[in-house]
């Protein structure tokens, strides 16, 4: 995957984000997009620091979720 991070904001009212796009993968065309609020619950949830990301095609299907555990990311990069 390619490293993008595009915000998706509404153009008449800027402070209204609707999505943070991370990454785009070359060979899905699927965007991820990091959603905070499933991390801060899934967190919650199983007792450890975790990342969710949602993953949805470019006409806004969505694919899947993927739950990143925030310890293993770290020691991967």
């Amino acid at each position: 995957m390619s490293a993008v991070i595009k915000e998706i904001r509404c153009l008449d009212h800027h402070f209204r984000m609707f999505a943070k796009v991370i990454k785009v993968d070359k060979k899905t065309n699927w965007l991820e997009v990091k959603c905070r609020e499933c991390s801060k619950i899934h967190s919650q949830k199983i007792g450890k620091k975790v990342e969710v990301y949602h993953y949805y095609s470019l006409t806004g299907e969505f694919m899947e979720s993927r739950i990143v555990n925030i310890n293993n990311k770290k020691k991967d990069n």
